[in-house]
């Protein structure tokens, strides 16, 4: 595809997320707090996850952060412990799935709200990727997905009650020329979601008879969580914009 091409094509999408994040602000959105709520973050030592651990430390949410890299992983849970929050953190690699559910097993709880965010990219064409950056992608980007899915869905399915939240981005929903192994990815995690959302469709439709209530699943799209913080809209700081994966009564 032609570069100037892919160009336009992102600064197409841009202006329309911003101009859909800004027509939201204006529509009612219905908050749910997370006071007490046990989070699990993964990817939690540095950017995206560092800062979506300390919204969630704000907003006194337990937190369980993971991180490849220790330092990192250690300086987010030291911050989110400043903004009064209790925090365990932990050294884990989630390309490893032999290390996701060795941490799995450590007692820190039913976690209510698990965050995928642990990603990795290789900006580059298809030709001049390595083997390797393309298994490490596809191991992190979308099979650690599936391993934490599997570890903590089948508690929150129990508890009747719970959050999984994917973080992907937005070369999920467009190609350009020197991402093309990265967007492929992507485009799985992105695709995922109502999958995940499908499999508990049978389990809720058992315990439906029983008065618990459907599946839901929901998307939270970054520019208009960044629109919200710029406008300072006056949120209530112990609340976020979640919709329950599950369960109208058991939330």
């Amino acid at each position: 595809m032609n570069p100037f091409l892919d160009l336009l094509l992102f600064l197409a999408t841009l202006i329309y997320s911003y101009l859909e994040a800004f027509v939201k602000l204006f529509v009612p959105v219905k908050r749910k707090s997370v006071s007490g709520e046990l989070v699990l973050i993964t990817g939690a030592g540095h950017g995206v996850g560092r800062a979506t651990a300390f919204e969630f430390a704000k907003r006194r949410s337990r937190l369980v952060l993971w991180d490849i890299n220790k330092h990192g992983v250690e300086e987010t849970a030291a911050e989110c412990e400043r903004l009064g929050a209790t925090v365990q953190a932990f050294v884990v690699d989630c390309s490893k799935r032999e290390e996701i559910y060795s941490a799995v097993k450590k007692d820190i709880g039913d976690v209510s709200i698990l965050v995928n965010n642990a990603g990795v990219i290789t900006a580059a064409d298809l030709l001049s990727t390595q083997d390797h950056q393309i298994e490490r992608m596809f191991e992190v980007n979308i099979l650690a997905h599936i391993w934490t899915t599997r570890a903590f869905l089948p508690t929150m399915m129990n508890n009747n009650h719970g959050h999984i939240v994917t973080v992907a981005s937005a070369a999920g929903h467009f190609v350009t020329s020197f991402m093309v192994q990265a967007q492929s990815n992507q485009n799985v995690v992105v695709s995922a979601q109502p999958v995940a959302k499908h499999h508990a469709a049978p389990q809720n439709t058992k315990r439906k008879a029983r008065g618990s209530g459907q599946g839901r699943g929901g998307i939270i799209h970054h520019l208009w969580s960044w629109a919200q913080d710029r406008l300072n809209l006056g949120k209530k700081q112990n609340q976020f914009n979640l919709l329950p994966i599950k369960s109208k009564q058991g939330y």
